[in-house]
């Protein structure tokens, strides 16, 4: 008896599936997002209980309005995904960007064109490796598109391209490269304008906002960039806005930058670093001699040492190649000094201290050989060069404390040196006058090997000396 009752439920529920499915889907009823127990009805209205917390139409995500009635179009399908952009296509239809992989069933690729009819288009094809479009702009028969992908169609293309309007083809000749991720993007006749994580994008180093050629993408000088990310970007009239993640705009420099007296905007053709620059020099031709811890400049690689020539280029016949951050540069004659961290200049054994020849870069003979860093180098009359640093030796086995004297052509140590009792960091010339300044807080003459004359002074003031006596 039991086995028959079941049958005979089963049969029920059947009829009333069967009969179920015949019915059709009223598309602008409301929806709700939680479970419904109860329906009635009285008259023209509805009353609905359950667990639920809203009541709507259900478009998925998108939706189509006219400016004069904020009911949508129920009858636009429905994504199954994330829609992040969309724009018109001038014919009544639509281009749209996201997460999503369907369209009213049908399946799409995180771009997809959809007819003023409301069907996609099936002529137009773009296909993602992975990723999400955020950004879509149209310019004539060109989608300049922005996201997290990195092929297109095949193609790579790292989180910015361009596509043909009608058919999805990859835009060869416009690939700028990013580095990172592309939310915002605006164009117009001669521009493509981007933002987004990337720090490097068009072959330049432009971080989270660039100026984009529109035909081959690559990055413009003379833009502001931001210091963190750009997630919109909004254009009218000859104004552009920016928002984001950032808290200041102005021009990126990485680590160095010219200016002039009557203007505040650095002339952005000047090559920049991927390191620190600790030390700069003019060459006195309109150029500059740049050392610090970088090894590109200019997008060339030099280790911790450049030329770089009036004309705003790295001088491809100045080479010194040394292992550690270069601190101090001067210059005497046709000798740079040089001061830091290093132990090798282009190969050649030389401990923290160097000169090579200001035309090509060749070590001299010149080497103090000290047993620690030197931060700072300073002459006067061009006879002696003044070391200061955190050594203790010099001439590799002389007792000279964080400051000394030597000799300008050979390095040897002079007779007579003052001495600091903590490290000078910093060295200046006015005159014959020498000034130090660094952690110490007194210097002492060394004679013969020994120490005498302590003198106090916060700065360590010292001046040059005349027959091994120091003029204070």
């Amino acid at each position: 008896m039991k086995t028959k009752l079941l049958l005979l439920c089963i049969t029920v529920l059947t009829v009333v599936c069967n009969s179920s499915s015949a019915q059709t889907i009223v598309k602008n009823m409301s929806s709700t997002d939680g479970t419904v127990y109860n329906v009635y009805k009285n008259g023209g209205k509805y009353y609905v209980g359950g667990g639920f917390n809203y009541v709507g139409l259900n478009t998925g995500s998108a939706a189509v309005n006219t400016t004069t009635n904020d009911y949508p179009d129920m009858d636009f399908p429905a994504f199954n995904g994330t829609v992040r952009s969309a724009v018109p296509d001038g014919t009544g239809g639509w281009y749209v960007g996201g997460t999503f992989s369907l369209y009213d069933g049908i399946a799409v690729n995180a771009l997809t064109h959809v007819l003023a009819n409301k069907t996609i288009d099936p002529s137009f094809t773009v296909n993602l490796n992975y990723g999400a479009i955020y950004s879509i702009y149209k310019v004539g028969s060109t989608l300049y598109i922005g996201g997290t992908f990195t092929t297109v169609n095949g193609v790579a293309r790292n989180y910015i391209a361009a596509v043909n309007a009608t058919t999805g083809t990859v835009v060869n000749t416009f690939d700028p490269n990013a580095n990172s991720y592309v939310y915002a993007l605006f164009a117009n006749a001669t521009n493509v304008y981007a933002g987004g994580s990337f720090t490097t994008i068009g072959g330049k180093s432009k971080a989270y906002f660039a100026v984009l050629d529109k035909t081959n993408g690559s990055a413009k000088k003379g833009t502001v960039t931001a210091n963190y990310v750009v997630y919109a970007i909004e254009n009218k009239g000859d104004t552009l806005m920016i928002g984001g993640a950032f808290s200041q705009t102005g021009f990126q420099t990485n680590n160095i930058a010219s200016l002039k007296d009557s203007v505040d905007i650095p002339d952005t053709d000047f090559p920049v670093t991927n390191g620190l620059v600790r030390a700069i020099l003019a060459d006195g031709s309109g150029g500059w001699y740049v050392g610090g811890a970088f090894t590109t400049i200019g997008g060339i690689a030099k280790s911790y040492m450049a030329h770089i020539t009036a004309a705003k280029t790295i001088d491809p016949g100045f080479v010194a190649e040394c292992n550690g951050e270069v601190k101090s540069i001067i210059k005497i004659g046709n000798k740079l000094y040089i001061g830091g961290t290093f132990t090798t200049v282009n190969g050649t054994g030389r401990n923290y201290a160097a000169s090579v020849a200001s035309v090509n870069g060749n070590v001299q003979s010149w080497n103090p050989d000290v047993n620690s860093y030197i931060y700072t180098l300073a002459s006067v009359a061009d006879t002696a060069i003044y070391l200061g640093g955190s050594f203790t030796l010099v001439n590799t086995t002389k007792l000279r404390s964080y400051l000394a004297r030597v000799n300008a052509t050979t390095g040897t140590l002079t007779d007579s040196s003052v001495n600091a009792n903590y490290t000078v960091f910093k060295l200046a010339t006015r005159g014959d006058s020498v000034f130090a300044g660094g952690a110490c807080s007194f210097l002492s003459i060394a004679i013969g090997g020994g120490f005498s004359w302590p003198r106090t002074s916060p700065r360590c003031d010292l001046r040059s000396w005349c027959g091994g006596q120091a003029f204070v």
